[in-house]
């Protein structure tokens, strides 16, 4: 069977989806970091399940020398072309964006927003990695949005930025409670702050567009913020749905 390769290379994570014209197959995650001779044999492993074969990879990065590494990886190991989104394959959306380093990732997420909720005036699209991205969408146009510390950040910066803050892992709160230790408050104050931070914004984005909208979580942190009651709905890896939809429409191949 013939497939293609979907990579979404974050700063964090690296999410790979074997697909065929009309599916995903499957879906792996591994950090970024991850060495070349691992990320080939979690290929493989896909490849031999599926019973298939790539002749092409198609890449969403906004990780230059990650990206370069996968590319080589493609070429070597599987004898496969690369494409990049958006240098090869378009995305198709129209933009008000003002600077040319808006992120693939955050485009394709508005993509797939758009192909989740069609009936949506709006969508305002929440990305919860090693940085937050907040992305309006509305009438099929990408306007902007924000850009804020992830929850991982937030540990970082108190532990690197100070003289005897620990390190802490976030959790995410269910209830409200104050810290009563240097971690947990660390811990709880992270957690809630994120969640204050998101209903702020968003309530206020709300607001600005003026139209009624779809709010959809995404990346790493999705599943642990996305029972809060400001989301509408969440899709782990909207990026690939995105990649995925995105070359659906706008490439000519035939791969199955």
């Amino acid at each position: 069977m013939h497939a293609v390769l979907l990579a979404d290379i974050g700063n964090s994570q690296l999410g790979i989806s074997l697909a065929t014209q009309t599916s995903r197959l499957a879906t792996i995650h591994l950090p970024s970091a991850t060495e070349s001779a691992v990320i080939q044999d979690a290929i493989t492993s896909m490849l031999s399940a599926a019973k298939a074969h790539v002749s092409c990879a198609y890449i969403s990065s906004v990780v230059p020398e990650v990206a370069k590494r996968f590319t080589s990886l493609c070429s070597e190991a599987f004898g496969c072309q690369t494409l990049f989104v958006p240098k090869d394959i378009p995305i198709p959306l129209a933009s008000t964006y003002q600077s040319k380093g808006l992120g693939s990732d955050r485009l394709l997420a508005c993509y797939a927003a758009k192909t989740h909720a069609p009936k949506a005036q709006a969508c305002i699209v929440v990305d919860m990695g090693t940085a937050i991205t907040i992305d309006v969408l509305k009438e099929d146009t990408f306007l902007g949005g924000f850009i804020l510390p992830g929850p991982k950040l937030f540990a970082k910066v108190l532990h690197d930025e100070t003289a005897q803050l620990p390190l802490v892992e976030p959790t995410v709160m269910e209830t409200f409670q104050i810290g009563q230790s240097t971690e947990t408050c660390i811990r709880y104050g992270i957690s809630l702050g994120v969640i204050a931070m998101l209903s702020g914004l968003i309530a206020r984005t709300k607001a600005w567009i003026r139209v009624p909208s779809v709010v959809i979580a995404t990346g790493g942190f999705a599943q642990a913020f996305g029972q809060q009651e400001f989301f509408d709905a969440v899709y782990p890896d909207l990026v690939l749905d995105g990649l995925f939809s995105c070359i659906q429409a706008c490439t000519r191949t035939t791969i199955s």
